[in-house]
């Protein structure tokens, strides 16, 4: 009987450890949200996830599935990030908070999501400015001090704002432990250096839809004009102010040609591209896309960096893609003569 017993349990433990949770589980109470819809977006098998999920009265909870490692980007109704968690499969993760204190809200439920949001929380005055310089400053001594962290992988993919300078980049990856840096983290990150700009895809640029300036959901339709140009970027593009001077000389010579200008964010954080935009005065219309580059739109797009530009002919055809201004000047100018 003993031994019938001893077998049964021995079975029983191996069916138990067999058997890991094919999902992952996400709880927040966060006071000031309220009740509304919260957006969720992560990656998960090379594909871009995105749903909503209710909160009432400040409690959620999201449930997904990440075989490997990724990230979940979680932002209310009106773009704000609320937080961004690392989750796989088995993983039940716990969210605190005030909605009015987004970099001072904990995450617990495992040591790197309590190390990641802890340096958040710690740096909450420099991420509330804005002040991107010393928030690199600060993740590359915490990369140099931690390189056997999976947070250093976290911070630099996540929260570097220079992540678009790749030398550098790699310079700071090549720091990291290969323990500490899975391959799940840095899809997007390879995806973006790999890209071949001089191989123009030949698939069209179709119409979509995105969030704009004015605080609502508004259309970009290449047939509106003979000539389209899309002009994306986020706010480390240090030239930024150089470029939108030059999108407003280009829209005023080539305005009887019906030349249509958009230009489009690559940042999560709306309020970032709020601020940035604020000055602009510019009539063409002005796109933050949820999620940054793992939006949908964007992603079919694949648009991986910044400053990047598309330009396409009335049905959305590319004649040019890449991150030279000049060049982009010089296909205008070619399809625009008589």
């Amino acid at each position: 009987m003993t031994k019938k017993l001893t077998c049964f349990y021995v079975i029983l433990l191996i069916i138990l450890t067999s058997c890991k949770e094919d999902k992952f589980v996400i709880t927040g109470e966060i006071s000031k949200l309220g009740t509304q819809n919260i957006r969720v977006i992560y990656t998960s098998n090379g594909t871009v996830n995105s749903l909503w999920v209710p909160a009432v009265e400040g409690k959620f909870t999201i449930e997904g599935n990440a075989p490997d490692i990724t990230v979940v980007d979680i932002f209310n109704q009106q773009k704000g990030q609320i937080a961004h968690v690392a989750v796989e499969n088995g993983d039940n993760i716990e969210l605190k908070g005030d909605m009015k204190d987004p970099y001072g809200i904990k995450v617990s439920g495992n040591k790197a999501n309590e190390k990641w949001s802890g340096f958040i929380n710690g740096h909450k005055d420099i991420f509330i400015k804005g002040n991107s310089t010393i928030i690199d400053i600060e993740i590359e001594k915490f990369i140099r001090e931690n390189k056997g962290n999976i947070v250093s992988t976290l911070l630099l993919m996540n929260d570097y704002t220079s992540l678009s300078n790749t030398e550098h980049t790699d310079s700071l990856l090549s720091l990291i432990d290969e323990k500490a840096k899975p391959e799940s983290l840095l899809t997007g990150y390879k995806g973006m250096i790999d890209n071949d700009m001089t191989n123009i895809p030949k698939k069209t640029v179709t119409s979509f839809i995105l969030y704009s300036k004015r605080d609502s959901l508004e259309s970009f339709i290449p047939s509106l004009s003979k000539l389209s140009l899309l002009y994306f970027w986020n706010d480390e593009n240090e030239n930024r102010g150089v470029i939108m001077k030059e999108l407003k000389r280009l829209s005023q010579k080539y305005k009887k040609y019906e030349l249509q200008i958009t230009d489009i964010t690559l940042d999560n954080d709306s309020a970032v591209w709020k601020r940035r935009i604020k000055n602009d005065s510019v009539q063409w219309k002005q796109f933050w896309a949820l999620g940054g580059r793992m939006n949908n739109v964007l992603y079919r797009m694949d648009i991986r960096f910044a400053p990047y530009f598309i330009v396409t002919d009335s049905v959305g055809n590319p004649l040019y893609r890449g991150k030279s201004f000049e060049e982009v000047e010089k296909v205008i100018e070619r399809k625009a003569k008589p």
